[in-house]
């Protein structure tokens, strides 16, 4: 970041940076910085059961007059306790504010989870893929996915059969070396306390460092 945008950039950070239980709920000036697993719309897009057509004049049930008024009411169960109902009722609302803002970017860590499959000759979309599509379809290009992964393919085939399918949206190819020396990913450490447990002390003594005067340093 530039010296002269840094603390411009850390102050919207540091306002707009949005909990998943405050999608669409927090309100900002400039914009939202929302964090989220894909859970949080993992309910969206189920098909609604087909209801039945019933002649006027007939005999209403009861319930069902109930349950057309409130399909989603409080009871005793865990399906129907009170912060479940919530929940899933804020799902549909983070879906529908996140597909009516006019312009987004995603960011997709682990990201090959979250594409499309094959398998069998089929091919499979997984449920955060389908809702970042109903997501990107009303913007258009002022919507972009940005994917993050060590393992950006799918495996197809299998035995000696099996390949390496590479994600056609690749655009660096950033090597797992270069990105433990600059500190973006997490660092290899070997545990060899085991070994230096089996030394002996004049071993250990030996692999001290020592400064010009003998003492270990």
């Amino acid at each position: 970041i530039p010296d002269s945008y840094r603390d411009e950039v850390f102050r919207f950070v540091q306002g707009a940076v949005c909990p998943k239980e405050d999608i669409g709920r927090k309100v900002t000036a400039g914009g939202i910085i929302a964090i989220s697993n894909w859970h949080v719309l993992s309910e969206e897009g189920e098909p609604l059961e087909d209801e039945e057509i019933t002649a006027p004049g007939e005999s209403a049930d009861p319930k069902a007059v109930v349950q057309s008024i409130l399909p989603l009411t409080p009871g005793t169960n865990q399906g129907n306790d009170l912060n479940v109902l919530n929940r899933r009722y804020e799902r549909g609302g983070i879906l529908s504010y996140l597909k009516d803002l006019p312009a987004l970017m995603v960011f997709n860590d682990e990201a090959h989870h979250i594409h499309e499959f094959k398998r069998e000759g089929e091919v499979t979309e997984v449920e955060w893929q389908k809702s970042l599509n109903l997501i990107a379809d009303p913007k258009g290009r002022r919507f972009v996915q940005v994917d993050f992964s060590a393992t950006p393919y799918n495996e197809v085939g299998t035995g000696r059969n099996s390949r390496k399918s590479y994600f056609p949206h690749i655009a660096v190819d950033f090597d797992l070396k270069t990105a433990m020396r600059t500190g973006l990913v997490k660092s290899l450490v070997l545990d060899k306390r085991s070994e230096i447990g089996a030394l002996s002390h004049e071993e250990l003594d030996f692999k001290a460092d020592r400064d010009e005067n003998g003492n270990p340093m």
